[in-house]
């Protein structure tokens, strides 16, 4: 993200946080925004961040279609979401889930990994 750009890190359980923050801390990273909030609700203002990655979590969500409601949100116009799962089977199944809701186009899939692309 270079010396101005930011970067979020987003987690729902107080312990990954601190662990975060105490990381952070450390490295005196200055750049990194740590977040304690569910994926449905980040708080994050609309159309502010230019790219989402997870990994390997996407499958733990309860509320998939929520938290991709919420990141089509918060994505900039163009922005990209981009899902690393365990498995292929698992990314053809984030695949299912995702573009049936019309929020995201099937830029880029690569085994485990998917790429998509936010719509309107």
């Amino acid at each position: 993200v270079g010396k101005t750009g930011k970067v979020y890190a987003l987690d729902n359980q107080l312990v990954n946080v601190a662990a975060l923050w105490a990381r952070a801390k450390i490295r005196r990273l200055k750049n990194l925004k740590i977040v304690l909030a569910d994926a449905r609700e980040t708080g994050l203002p609309s159309e502010s961040i230019d790219t989402v990655f997870i990994c390997d979590a996407f499958h733990e969500f309860g509320d998939n279609e929520g938290t991709l409601k919420e990141l089509h949100r918060v994505l900039r116009p163009d922005g990209t979401l981009s899902i690393w799962d365990e498995s292929e089977k698992k990314a053809h199944k984030n695949i299912g889930i995702a573009l049936p809701l019309n929020l995201f186009s099937l830029e880029v899939q690569d085994k485990a990994l998917i790429k998509l692309k936010k719509l309107g």
